[in-house]
């Protein structure tokens, strides 16, 4: 079976130590008409909890530029779901903090002196080791910040909870705020959003 594509809007809770309960979460979507009934695993490449976007779905993403040929729905029984990407939605909750990145992670910027860390990937498996302790120190002007503070210029981020949006490229499409101000009620913190392609 092909490789199921990878590219995802993914809006995740500011704070790292946000958490959320994965019910609360799916209530807050399927109430928001963000997300309708769950996908068959056979729809997705035998991955779980896929969820078919919901009926206010375009109320809450705003495509960008063009008109986007989007499909809604999974591809049909024998036909190759590697290569006709649908668009759908899942969740992740998590009590660790994993990183989101794909091949379109930009180096990030310090957030005190905008400089570009462009040795980020040696210093990852440092981070996966002691995710809570590690700190970047900037060579530039010497700010000590958590790996999750630097500026990933919307290619990359850092969640325990997340909302993942597939079939959208990057810079394609945006989250209103209205759906961000429901997640945030959810976590008690705002919410961001970047873009993961594969």
């Amino acid at each position: 079976m092909a490789e199921f594509p990878d590219n995802r809007l993914i809006l995740y809770p500011r704070a790292i130590g946000a958490r959320a309960n994965r019910s609360a979460l799916l209530g807050v979507l399927k109430d928001a008409g963000l997300i309708a009934d769950e996908l068959a695993r056979e729809s997705v490449n035998g991955m779980e909890g896929h969820h078919l976007v919901g009926e206010r779905f375009f109320e809450h993403v705003s495509f960008l530029g063009c008109s986007p040929h989007l499909k809604l729905e999974p591809p049909e029984q024998g036909e190759d779901s590697g290569t006709d990407e649908f668009c759908h939605i899942s969740v992740s909750c998590d009590d660790n903090v994993s990183f989101f990145g794909g091949n379109n992670v930009r180096a990030p910027q310090c957030p005190q002196c905008k400089a570009v860390e462009n040795d980020w990937q040696a210093l990852m498996p440092r981070w996966e080791k002691a995710p809570e302790v590690f700190t970047y120190q900037c060579t530039e002007c010497g700010a000590t910040k958590p790996m999750h503070m630097l500026n990933w210029r919307r290619s990359a981020g850092f969640a325990a909870v997340s909302v993942h949006i597939w079939g959208v490229h990057q810079s394609e499409a945006v989250p209103n705020d209205g759906l961000l101000k429901e997640l945030e009620a959810l976590t008690f913190c705002p919410w961001e959003y970047f873009y993961r392609i594969s």
